[in-house]
């Protein structure tokens, strides 16, 4: 939703109204790409924490709702891993997160396809906030094609 501030001088301010989503434990309060045309919701949890009885298992699905809205704008840590190209990120092993990169416009009905890029490592480094990888550029081309997609890392 765009609102146009007239005030008493020639600059026009545009705002947008942050973007939510609704998923099925909540709602979620995500950021707005002006410059892309798109709207973000980061570090949103797919996974219960892989900790204590957790660790080193197979995850397991979230079996609780969100109280309130849950602020979905900033990545996630990192997975912990052996490689190198993960040095100097934030790293911890509650990273189970990814990221939704959506045009703007997009609204519940619209029937949109969802790329789903799954993040390389194998097993050893890497996770949804590495940036070089965050859908946007993606999501931006698809729209250019008039075919646009929601994009999920």
């Amino acid at each position: 939703m765009l609102l146009k501030l007239t005030l008493l001088s020639p600059l026009t301010f545009t705002v947008r109204a942050t973007p939510t989503a609704f998923v099925r434990n909540g709602t979620l309060q995500g950021v707005s790409l002006t410059g892309f045309a798109q709207e973000a919701f980061l570090g949103v949890r797919y996974a219960q924490a892989p900790v204590g009885d957790l660790r080193l298992r197979q995850s397991l699905a979230l079996n609780s709702t969100f109280d309130g809205v849950v602020k979905a704008t900033e990545y996630s840590p990192w997975c912990p891993g052996f490689g190198t190209t993960d040095a100097g990120q934030p790293q911890d092993e509650d990273c189970l997160a990814l990221n939704i990169i959506r045009p703007v416009g997009v609204v519940p009905g619209s029937n949109v396809p969802t790329a789903v890029w799954i993040y390389g490592g194998g097993w050893s480094h890497g996770g949804s906030a590495d940036i070089r990888q965050n859908q946007s550029w993606v999501v931006q081309r698809s729209v250019a094609m008039d075919k646009p997609i929601v994009g999920l890392i």
